[in-house]
């Protein structure tokens, strides 16, 4: 509707202003007042370091109302906090020696009139000031260079009381717009005697994702003084250990092994005497050969510094390598492998390796301890099964020593649920291979063996269990067969278990829980002559 079917009033004071919009006629649906207002006394308004915030009511009022007209307040953030003075050391970032913050002081982003504004700055113990042709000490005016030193000396705006080691004044003089201050600071070893300092290059000797390092800073004028803190956060890592995933796995269920990597000193600090010692995980021994070798290296460097531990051999279960002095990343890979006879009785479900490193040096306080693990399933054997709803036959596939170890007078030995019957010449034996994941190979990309091995049919003398003598070496098998179905309703759980000589490998295996109801009352195949 046109702006001349409506009227308002507004009624400007000093201490609020009151806007009064009055509808010419009944009020029967939703209506939208949209209007703007402005900051009257902006420097009063705007002279804050905290959060600006303006407050605006509204009320409804018309002839019927009852009382208490329906009212609401709205609030609007103008200018978050630090408008007069802020301080950043940038975000989080990983901690490289020498470590170099670069820190922004923003000064009167508010815009203000600001009379004598002086910005000093002491640098807190731990770090000095940086100011050198690399880390320069720049003053910019909305985005404009206005000053820059190369060198730490005074001049009549940039001043310092102790050489600008720890301190520095800039005076802004007087201000309406915004000023940034960049400039850098070292962090330093507080006491080089000592590796216990609670400040400075002491803390970052240590696994810790937050590392902060503070700066104060104030703005004197004419008024009241300005504070505040600004932070930079480092995540410190001097010690990293891991299993090494190879094709998705960090275990390789051929060869046994697991590689392990130790990163040592990502910080790039300065170490003395530094040696990590290693213990590698219950039923594991150090495996070095020339497909599984021992190397430290250097970051940066193209050769290994070292193909073997200062102390441990092929076979040990710890090692230890010393470093002597360093100041930058070094890694150590090397290998473990599972011994046969951690192999040799089979786990329920996954077991957890642990390998711990521990890293001393001359600046550690304490030595510093990591772990990495990693998961490992020992299936000896497993029994798994496909069935077609309504059909009366089973057909099944037991995967025998995946892990490959040395078969010695080897059996398997299944149970037949008695409302199952073997289908004798459905019997085969494949010899497989296994993926370093720990998948054997299904029946048909694998070997059929005519010969090597026995086999004896279920009986009522041997509880209609099926037994077949596999042959000795250290190879992975699976064995398939068929079962017909001989009952109206099944509900059974099949084990199977291989058996051998105290040298070779011993499990045994459930598989899942099979339920099979009115096959035969409810229409099932019926095609089982039985003789």
């Amino acid at each position: 509707a046109p702006a001349t079917e409506y009227a308002y009033t507004y009624n400007g004071v000093a201490s609020a202003s009151e806007l009064v919009y009055t509808f010419t006629g009944p009020l029967t649906n939703k209506a939208t007042l949209t209007y703007y207002t402005e900051v009257t006394s902006r420097d009063a308004s705007l002279n804050n370091n905290d959060s600006v915030v303006f407050e605006n009511s509204a009320a409804l009022s018309w002839k019927e109302a009852p009382s208490g007209s329906p009212n609401d307040t709205a609030k609007v953030t103008a200018v978050g906090s630090g408008g007069l003075l802020s301080k950043s050391g940038g975000s989080a970032s990983d901690y490289d020696y020498p470590g170099h913050i670069h820190w922004t002081i923003t000064v009167n982003r508010n815009d203000i009139t600001i009379k004598n504004a002086t910005v000093q700055d002491t640098v807190p113990v731990g770090q000095k000031l940086l100011i050198d042709d690399g880390h320069r000490f720049t003053v910019k005016h909305e985005g404009d260079q206005v000053f820059q030193a190369a060198s730490p000396d005074a001049t009549s705006t940039f001043t310092s009381t102790d050489g600008f080691v720890q301190k520095f004044s800039y005076a802004l003089g007087n201000i309406t717009d915004t000023y940034t201050i960049d400039y850098y600071t070292q962090i330093v070893d507080v006491n080089p005697g000592s590796n216990a300092d609670t400040a400075g290059l002491d803390t970052l000797y240590a696994n810790n994702d937050s590392v902060k390092f503070g700066n104060d800073v104030e703005l004197t004028r004419d008024g009241t003084v300005v504070k505040t803190t600004g932070t930079k956060t480092y995540r410190s890592q001097v010690l990293e250990k891991a299993a090494v995933k190879i094709d998705g796995s960090s275990y390789d269920y051929t060869a046994h092994t697991v590689k392990w990597e130790i990163t040592v000193n990502r910080n790039n600090l300065p170490l003395t005497n530094a040696t990590v010692n290693d213990t590698i995980p219950e039923g594991m021994v150090l495996l070095i050969d020339s497909d599984h070798p021992f190397l430290v290296n250097k970051d940066g460097a193209e050769a290994p510094v070292a193909t073997a531990p200062t102390t441990g051999i092929s076979g040990d279960t710890s090692f230890e390598y010393r470093f002597g002095s360093i100041d930058a990343k070094h890694t150590i890979s090397f290998y473990t492998v599972l011994t046969d006879e951690t192999l040799l009785k089979q786990w329920k479900n996954s077991k957890d390796f642990t390998n711990n490193a521990v890293l001393s040096a001359d600046e550690i306080k304490t030595p510093i301890e990591v772990s990495a693990k990693v998961s490992i399933s020992n299936p000896i054997v497993t029994k798994s099964y496909a069935y077609t709803a309504k059909s009366d036959y089973i057909n099944w596939s037991v995967v025998i020593n995946p892990a490959q170890l040395t078969l010695s007078g080897a059996e398997v030995s299944d149970g037949l649920d008695p409302g199952l019957r073997l289908d004798a010449e459905s019997v085969k034996l494949y010899r497989v291979a296994v993926s370093p994941a720990g998948v054997a190979d299904p029946a048909e990309d694998g070997t059929l063996l005519t010969e090597g091995y026995s086999v004896q049919l279920p009986t009522a003398e041997n509880n209609n269990t099926l037994l077949v003598g596999l042959p000795d070496g250290k190879y992975a098998y699976r064995l398939e067969f068929t079962t017909y179905i001989l009952a109206d309703d099944l509900n059974f759980i099949n084990k199977v278990a291989l058996t051998g000589s105290t040298e070779s490998p011993a499990g045994e295996n459930t598989a899942t829980q099979i339920e099979i109801n009115d096959l035969w009352s409810s229409g099932g195949s019926g095609s089982l002559t039985l003789t």
